[in-house]
């Protein structure tokens, strides 16, 4: 457990969930109770995708298990036109426009995605989102501040 101002302090963060984890549990408190309700957001993120999260300077406390290691969020020199799984910042690290993802692998469940509007991890953040099948098309717009993907296959824009 991370307390915020304390032993980190608010910001964006990043981390790699392992490929060889069971998977990764974040969640930002306004508590130490340990009840239910001192839960402000949570997420499960899926090996090898990236996490990300705004920890906010009224949360008390960060937790998580199996993520890897959170680092301070560094914007690219460049945002990409292609990526993966995970969740990434529009106009920082992934430009704007309308990308078609490969879809899920044959083991996987299927494809969610979802446009954000903050990375905090509320649910309230989520302007769109969808469950499919197999590849998607989706219109990321340049005032969505993230996208978040899982089990999609890779996304690129399409021209």
């Amino acid at each position: 457990m991370v307390l915020i101002g304390t032993d980190a302090q608010p910001g964006i963060y990043r981390a790699t969930v392992p490929s060889d984890a069971f998977g990764c549990y974040w969640e930002r408190l306004s508590d130490l109770s340990g009840e239910f309700e001192a839960i402000l957001a949570n997420d499960n993120v899926t090996p090898g995708d990236v996490a990300t999260v705004e920890l906010a300077p009224t949360d008390a406390a960060f937790n998580s298990d199996g993520c890897g290691n959170w680092t301070v969020f560094v914007p690219p020199t460049q945002p990409a036109s292609t990526f993966g799984g995970g969740t990434w910042l529009v106009n920082n690290e992934i430009l704007p426009g309308r990308y078609q993802s490969t879809g899920p692998e044959p083991d996987d469940f299927g494809c969610y995605w979802e446009r954000r509007s903050s990375v905090r991890g509320d649910l309230d953040s989520i302007i769109a989102n969808d469950n499919v099948e197999g590849p998607t098309v989706v219109d990321i717009s340049a005032s969505d501040f993230a996208f978040k993907s899982s089990g999609c296959g890779t996304w690129t824009l399409v021209p």
